[in-house]
């Protein structure tokens, strides 16, 4: 009996940890096609409007290219001055860019493995 096996189709995928215990755990997003910056993008903002990302909170990335083209150049600002989707209120959402080649000091590199 000979079996054959499908080659299986790898999804891009955006994911997101929290360590706050009073939100979700994790967040992701698995993108139709491919995850660029735009997708990272778009990402972000639905961690802020479904309350994942909340008001004084602090996004870790590490160096990947989709968190360092050219688009992401006001991501900060973006995060520090956006509108909260409940309050209105300014978000304050700092963001901290890990040293290159640090996956032990990213919390979401433990979910993948």
């Amino acid at each position: 009996m000979e079996l054959y096996f499908k080659k299986s189709r790898q999804y891009p995928i955006t994911g997101f940890c929290g360590i706050d215990p009073c939100t979700m755990a994790f967040f992701y997003k698995i993108p139709e096609e491919t995850n660029d910056s735009t997708d990272f993008a778009s990402a972000v903002e639905e961690t802020i409007m479904c309350g994942f990302l909340l008001q004084g909170n602090v996004l870790v990335m590490d160096n990947a290219t989709i968190h360092i083209h050219q688009e992401h150049e006001y991501l900060e600002d973006f995060l520090w001055e956006c509108k909260g989707p409940f309050d209105g209120m300014p978000m304050y959402i700092g963001v901290l860019r890990l040293p290159t080649r640090s996956p032990e000091l990213n919390p979401i590199e433990l979910s993948w493995n």
